[in-house]
Order: structure tokens, then C-alpha cells, then sequence
């Protein structure tokens, strides 16, 4: 790249951060956080990695390098998709749109009208304005009743679900369905995403891909962006959940020099700890954020960990090692650690100081959770990863949740072993003394398991078939909602599903143990993008329900849109009810127009 080329990158506003595909060179005008180092820079270059960095988060939205997603065009005019993006970047290439020009736009473009559930309005008709008014007739509405109309709920309230949304995420969203219906693609989503940056060059690909794909699933990379999704979140009843998409694996830092591997790990702690601080400021009151383990820990590392954890059990496979946990206590409060006598462990010790720089990485997080009263929900990952994963999150829970639920551990409940999991670690938990978190899902990693099970010669860990992991998870959800209804000051889960039965089902449990519907034990929750008829209708009756919210750069959230690309694709003949309440909210905008 010659010198000429570099000056020009560094003094236009639109490239404030910009990566040569051939050299991988970082152009960032600012830093202030230590993952915004040269160390980064240096990493990317040395190793050819996708930068690992939220630089845009404290830049205005003026400056960042594609207009976001809430720059909507005139609704009153449909035009073919492909040609209106066509039409947007050449007018974007000449100018730096403003935020003013953005709120104008999307003033213009949003139609503002919503229909709540008629028994919430009573007779008089569709509310129209924000759902502020409808979130106010709700809460006056008894919440033990809410339970029970949401128990017949049928999420067929296209009005209410998509008032805010503009004609053109109406269309993209219309879009993404047909999409989702072609294996292929979603197979091969992220080598795609990689052929168009070098069809098209890093300029227009990355324009392209966050108009048609990053803005439907992602929440944005700078505070401005991020804010004004949380407004119109909040707008709607719903809360945020903060994540920062990592998506690590075995053999994801081969090659690399372990002094390196840390400094990624650090990367990656530096990271989480800003989205904390992001959520702290934007979100106010209890905010709450992922973290990821093997973002943390090097993967071959929480291999051997989850085999030492393991080694140390009793003849129950689902008890937790006590031994193990309370090393691990030690450990991330800087203690000396008092280490189980076993072989797996000795294979831990082996690897001693990079240990104790992931629990000293621990030990900062759990610090800044207590000092902000910040919930912290752990996710699950890959079975050969999760032993090691619940029992550091379970340490968490030793040192964070002696008052109230802050530390959360995530429960699959498309594997097999589940159920057992969680009425082991319920007991655990009140046998020690101290409140229990949790977020039940269904899982994300079915093909990679199973093809993993079928490589190696071991019993396939994953439920036979849908139905199955849907009993599973309602045998799951029984057992939360029996223990939160016993004390809903020690016990808080979160019910992570865009599944219309599910929801049914959990009100039905809900209602015939005596929980409101807005019990603050109980929280539901969907990703951004994806069942928002759900989402806000939850919003409306006043229900405790959060959007998980992937915050990042569009190199940054590649590997996580194409992993929602082919989720989206196995859950395709689930979405049919969404599918039909866009086509009816899109209907009606172009005709209303």
C-alpha cells in the first residue's frame, strides 16, 4: 500500500478504521483502551487475524465508515432492493450522511401506529403513537391474569410487533426468509461474505454487508448506534442484553506463539470489560451482558480443564467436582489455590501461568459485576468445552451471587445430559448458600456436535429429534419456574426461545404456581433480528423480556452472522407464523402509501 494511499485512508473521514485485504494493515486514528493498542495492530498483521476490536464504540456517528441502519429510505416508494442499495451508496460515496440527516430520514420513514392485543385497549380501537401508552394500560391489567390470556396468546399482531420498524427492514426481513430456504447459501454463508470483499473490494462489500445483513442481526459498533437501538428498545418494553460475538473454537490459535495467545485473551478481556462499561452507561438500571469462556481461556486449554474438572467427581455424572470448584474459587479471588490430586490436573498445572492469567481475567470481571450490580450470563458452548465452563461459572456464582442472581450459567437443552445438569447444580446451590442464575436455550451447535460424536465414536450427545429437545426444554423450564416460585429473591432465569409454545407453556406453568407474569424471577428473551412478533408483544402485556443485543465491527461479527445464517436455517419451518405477520405489516405499508 503505497504511502499516498495510507494518507489519503487516514484523512477521510469515512475510513477511520480500514484493513488492507492483502497486507491486513490497521488504520485507527485513535486509541485509548489497551486492546486498541499497537499490540492489536501487531497481532493482526503478524497472524493475518480479523481485528478483535470495537474502535468505532466512542466515535460519533457521523464519522463512522457506513451510514447506519436507521438512514432508512422514503417508505412511501418501494423499490427493488438491490437497486435501492445501489442507488444509497453512490449517493453515501459522495457525502458523510449526518446523525440529523439519519433522524430525519427514519421520522419520515417509520409509521408510527400500533394495535395492542384487544384486551389490553378494551373497545376503543387501535392506540396509535409510542407503545409507551400501550405499556401503561397494560401494567393496570392484573398480572396473574396476564399469565393466563398469554397462556392462548397467538402472536399474530403484526401491528404491534412492527410499528417501529421501517418499510425497508420490513422488506430485508422479507428477504432473509427466502434466503434462509437455500442450504447451500447457509452452509457457505461466511466464505461467501469473504468472495464478496474480494469481488466487490472492503469498501462496498462492507457497505453491503451491514445494510442487507449486519444491521438486521447486529446492534452496532458505536455508542451513537448502540444507544439509539436500546431507546427503541426500551420504547417497546423490552430491555438489552450486551454481547460481544466471539466465536472460538480447537484449533482457532494454531500457529500462534502462546505470549500472542495471551495477548488475544487480553484483547478479548479488554472487550468484555467495555461492553460492561457500554452497558453500564446506555442500558441504566440492572444491565446485563454475555461473556464467553473460551474467549478467556485458550479452547486447547478449557479442553484440559473441562477433563480435570471431570476427574475429580463422584458416581453421579451430573454432580459437580466440590474439589474442583473450590480450587477455582481460590483461584479467581487470587487465593492459593488448593489443587486436586489427579493426572488431569497435573496436565492443568503444566500450563500454570496461562491459567492464572484466565482466572486474574475472571477476577477483574467478577470485581466490576459486583461493583456495578451487573447481571453476567455465561455461555454454553461446545460439549468438550462446558464442563470447565460450569464450573467457572459456578465459581462466579460462589463469589457473586451471595446476595442476589448476578452470575448466570447456560443450560442446552438440546443435549441429552441437561436436566440432570440443572437439578444437580439447583441442589448445589442451595446447599451452599447461595442464589442460582440461569439462561435455558436450545442450542446452536447441534451439526458440529454430532458430526464430532460421529468422527470420534462417541454416543451422539444431542436429542433425536426436535420434538425431543422441545420436551427437554419444557422439563427444564418446569423445574426453574417450580424453584423461582418458591423464592423468587434467590432464584432468576432467563427463557431464551422464539419458540410460540414455549412461551404458551411457560405462562401456563407461571399461572398454576402462582407467578405474575412481570415476576422479576422469571425473564424471556430473543436475539436482535430474529422473532420480534414475540419480542414486543411480551413488551406490551408488561412481561420481563430482553433482546440480546451483538455489539461489534462488521470484520468482527462475520463468523456470528454466519452462524445466525445457518441457525435461521434450521429453525426455517418454525417461523412460518413471523413470516406471514411481516408479509402483512409490509402489505400494508406499500398499499397505505
Amino acid at each position: 500500500m503505497s504511502l499516498s494511499r495510507i494518507s489519503y485512508l487516514k484523512h477521510n473521514p469515512l475510513n477511520r478504521q480500514l484493513i488492507s485485504p492483502t497486507s491486513q494493515i490497521i488504520i485507527n486514528q485513535s486509541s485509548s483502551k489497551s486492546y486498541k493498542s499497537s499490540t492489536s495492530e501487531t497481532l493482526c498483521y503478524k497472524y493475518k487475524l480479523a481485528p478483535k476490536t470495537l474502535t468505532n464504540l466512542h466515535r460519533p456517528a457521523s464519522q463512522t465508515r457506513c451510514p447506519s441502519s436507521r438512514q432508512s429510505p422514503d417508505s412511501s416508494i418501494f423499490i427493488p432492493l438491490f437497486q435501492q442499495q445501489i442507488r444509497e451508496f453512490q449517493t453515501w460515496s459522495q457525502r458523510s450522511v449526518s446523525a440529523k440527516d439519519s433522524s430525519d430520514v427514519l421520522a419520515k420513514s417509520t409509521l408510527k401506529f400500533s394495535e395492542p392485543p384487544a384486551d389490553i385497549i378494551g373497545q376503543n380501537g387501535p392506540v396509535y403513537g409510542d407503545l409507551h401508552e400501550v405499556h401503561s394500560k397494560s401494567s393496570k391489567i392484573d398480572k396473574h391474569e396476564v399469565c393466563l390470556k398469554l397462556q392462548n396468546e397467538r402472536f399474530n399482531n403484526h401491528r404491534l410487533a412492527f410499528a417501529w420498524k421501517t418499510t425497508f427492514e420490513l422488506t430485508r426481513s422479507m428477504f432473509f426468509f427466502s434466503l434462509f430456504r437455500f442450504q447451500f447459501i447457509t452452509d457457505n454463508s461466511e466464505k461467501i461474505l469473504h468472495l464478496m470483499k474480494k469481488a466487490l473490494g472492503q469498501r462496498m462489500a462492507d457497505y453491503l454487508i451491514k445494510r442487507m445483513i449486519y444491521d438486521h442481526y447486529v446492534a452496532g459498533e458505536t455508542k451513537d448506534e448502540i444507544r439509539e437501538v436500546v431507546s427503541r428498545l426500551k420504547k417497546n418494553g423490552v430491555g438489552p442484553l450486551i454481547a460481544v460475538p466471539i466465536e472460538d473454537d480447537i484449533g482457532h490459535l494454531d500457529g500462534i506463539q502462546a505470549n500472542d495467545k495471551d495477548a488475544i485473551m487480553d484483547i478479548n478481556c479488554d472487550k468484555t470489560l467495555d461492553s460492561m462499561d457500554l452497558c453500564a452507561n446506555i442500558v441504566g438500571s440492572e444491565p446485563m451482558f454475555q461473556i464467553r469462556m473460551s474467549a478467556l481461556l485458550s479452547p486447547e486449554l478449557m479442553q484440559i480443564l473441562s477433563k480435570a474438572c471431570m476427574s475429580t467427581g463422584n458416581s453421579d455424572s451430573s454432580a459437580m467436582s466440590i474439589e474442583s470448584l473450590q480450587a477455582l474459587v481460590q483461584g479467581i479471588q487470587g487465593k492459593a489455590m488448593d489443587i486436586p490430586k489427579t493426572k488431569e490436573w497435573d496436565n492443568v498445572m503444566v500450563h500454570m501461568k496461562e491459567f492464572q492469567r484466565m482466572l486474574k481475567r475472571l477476577r477483574t470481571i467478577t470485581d466490576r459485576m459486583l461493583e456495578g450490580s451487573m447481571v453476567g450470563m455465561v455461555d454454553a458452548e461446545y460439549t468438550y468445552f462446558n464442563p470447565a465452563i460450569r464450573h467457572l461459572t459456578f465459581a462466579m456464582m460462589e463469589i457473586c451471587n451471595k446476595n442476589k442472581p448476578l452470575a448466570f450459567y447456560t443450560y442446552q437443552a438440546y443435549l441429552r445430559s441437561t436436566y440432570g445438569y440443572l437439578v444437580s447444580d439447583l441442589n448445589l446451590a442451595k446447599r451452599r448458600g447461595i442464589c442460582f442464575g440461569a439462561k435455558l436455550v436450545r442450542g446452536a451447535y447441534i451439526v458440529k456436535e454430532r458430526s464430532k460424536a460421529k468422527r470420534e465414536g462417541y454416543p451422539d450427545p444431542v436429542n433425536d429429534s426436535f420434538e425431543a429437545t422441545s420436551k427437554e426444554y419444557h422439563r427444564c423450564l418446569d423445574e426453574l419456574t417450580l424453584a423461582a416460585s418458591e423464592n423468587q429473591d434467590r432464584i432468576r432465569f432467563i427463557i431464551a426461545s422464539h419458540n410460540e409454545d414455549t412461551v404458551r407453556h411457560a405462562f401456563k406453568r407461571m399461572s398454576s404456581l402462582g407467578l405474575p407474569a412481570d415476576s422479576k424471577a422469571v425473564l424471556f428473551g430473543q436475539l436482535y433480528g430474529m422473532a420480534d412478533h414475540v419480542s414486543y408483544t411480551l413488551g406490551a402485556y408488561g412481561v420481563n423480556v430482553v433482546k440480546s443485543l451483538p455489539i461489534g465491527s462488521v470484520e468482527d461479527t462475520i463468523p456470528y452472522l454466519s452462524r445466525r445464517s445457518q441457525e435461521n436455517r434450521s429453525i426455517f419451518e418454525n417461523v412460518r407464523n413471523e413470516k406471514q405477520q411481516v408479509k402483512k405489516a409490509l402489505k400494508e405499508r406499500i398499499f397505505r402509501n
